[in-house]
């Protein structure tokens, strides 16, 4: 007896939230600690209380930045997409499954106008998989199993652990984000 075809599809939208981003402190905590530790080894305070001023207000933000670099360099969510679509069917003699299947992940940077290129994460995978059992005789069955899966994704050059170290090592008084002209800081 032939059974008739099963045709299911399958799809799965998720939003990827970053579950430990650390939250650094701003310019005028660090200037304010960096002044703290040098005073208690004896030595001469680097910031003014004018200076932590302005790093607090953000009335100087090219002289007196103060950048949240997790801010700049992450999103907050970032998306991914898994669909898959199957038959089966077949009978005492013969039996199929195929499916096709299709994955898209988008990255967690921020995009920079300033690119001409996708500096951002973004992977496509397609994968195939087909199985095929033939009863050729009471005792001897042939199987015919395929598969494959091709991938197809853009990475930024430094890898990401890189990425999330200069975030944690660039103080958020290092540079501004921008200068006056656009260009970067």
């Amino acid at each position: 007896r032939q059974s008739s075809p099963k045709v299911t599809f399958r799809t799965e939208m998720a939003v990827r939230t970053p579950l430990r981003i650390p939250e650094y402190i701003n310019a005028a905590e660090y200037a304010t600690l960096m002044n703290e530790a040098l005073a208690n080894v004896g030595k001469p305070l680097r910031y003014t209380q004018e200076e932590i001023e302005k790093y607090r207000s953000g009335s100087d933000p090219y002289r007196y930045p103060n950048v949240d670099w997790n801010d700049v360099v992450f999103k907050d969510n970032t998306y991914q997409a898994i669909n898959n679509l199957s038959v089966s069917g077949g009978g005492e003699i013969a039996r199929y499954y195929v499916n096709v299947g299709y994955t898209w992940q988008d990255g967690i940077y921020k995009d920079d106008n300033l690119n001409s290129y996708n500096a951002n994460i973004d992977l496509k995978r397609y994968n195939f998989r087909s199985n095929v059992d033939i009863n050729l005789a009471k005792n001897f069955t042939v199987d015919l199993r395929l598969g494959g899966i091709v991938r197809r994704g853009n990475y930024p050059v430094p890898s990401m652990p890189a990425l999330f170290n200069a975030v944690k090592i660039t103080p958020p008084h290092a540079f501004p984000v921008r200068n006056p002209d656009g260009s970067p800081g």
